[in-house]
């Protein structure tokens, strides 16, 4: 369970994937660092040898925090202060022309997975008494839209930091979930004071974030388990390619764009969460 304060830890969701766990044992045991990749980069695109990757049943999503408070992260938004949505945790402005749907606590407010008229619908976090929290918001895909988060100006040099990191899951058995059963990818953007952008859309890591796992039951209604949020993770000197004249010591935003020109499929429903800077 996430409760949002817990140590750095690496979550192996649903699937046959022991040699995930030999890596996660071999990190935090025994120090190895390039077992870390094993516990956070898309599964789609790197997993052990041996994963049964023939098997379409197989579905991994997994998710990956270091420790928050330390010096090697600093975390923009985690939602667990300033509960208004237009003002980040760190004290920044949060704006954008997505739909904010509601921040609050990642919990199914009634217990099923029924689409009907609770925010936080298929979010299994926490419970009633875990003060674990996120952000749900859509896109229609009419219009692009983006998600905009401001870099407090005592923050700003995020240099020595390696990567952006955040974790997302589609919101089960919604309609603008249902409507296209895939991986949903979007821009991720940063600029800096003097309005030098680097930008990638997370597809170019593999994969994107996946669709709920279609099991019935639960509720009533289409096919669709629990939300199944996972880590994404970008690391800060590609945005810095092709000659982006992107300044990590003087970062203002973190800016994420949907819509027909930047997400696949260009409509959606998100959770959001953990949005940081980390090290390796």
């Amino acid at each position: 369970m996430h409760d949002g304060h817990q140590h750095g830890h690496a979550e192996i969701c649903r699937g046959k994937c022991g040699g995930g766990f030999v890596a996660l044992a071999e990190h935090f045991l025994e120090g190895n660092i390039p077992s870390e990749d094993f516990l956070w980069r898309q599964w789609e695109h790197f997993r052990p040898m041996g994963a049964p990757d023939w098997d379409p049943c197989v579905v991994v999503n997994q998710q990956y925090r270091p420790a928050p408070g330390g010096t090697d992260t600093f975390v923009l938004d985690d939602f667990q202060t300033n509960p208004d949505i237009a003002v980040s945790s760190s004290g920044g402005a949060v704006s954008g022309t997505v739909n904010f749907v509601a921040e609050g606590r990642l919990d199914d407010e009634n217990s099923n997975f029924t689409t009907g008229p609770t925010f936080f619908n298929g979010f299994t976090e926490g419970a009633a008494t875990d003060d674990t929290r996120g952000l749900v918001f859509d896109w229609d895909g009419s219009a692009d839209v983006d998600l905009d988060f401001a870099v407090p100006a005592a923050d700003k040099d995020v240099s020595h930091f390696s990567f952006l990191s955040f974790r997302a899951c589609q919101v089960t058995r919604h309609a603008l979930t249902t409507a296209a059963l895939q991986d949903t990818t979007f821009l991720v953007e940063l600029r800096d004071n003097a309005g030098h952008v680097g930008s990638a859309n997370i597809g170019a890591w593999g994969g994107g974030i996946e669709e709920p796992y279609q099991r019935t039951g639960c509720g009533t209604g289409a096919a669709g388990w629990g939300n199944e949020f996972e880590t994404i993770r970008v690391r800060l000197t590609d945005l810095q390619h092709d000659g982006s004249g992107l300044d990590l010591t003087d970062l203002a935003s973190v800016t994420f764009r949907f819509g027909p020109s930047f997400s696949s499929p260009p409509f959606g429903r998100l959770g959001f969460d953990d949005l940081m800077f980390t090290g390796e």
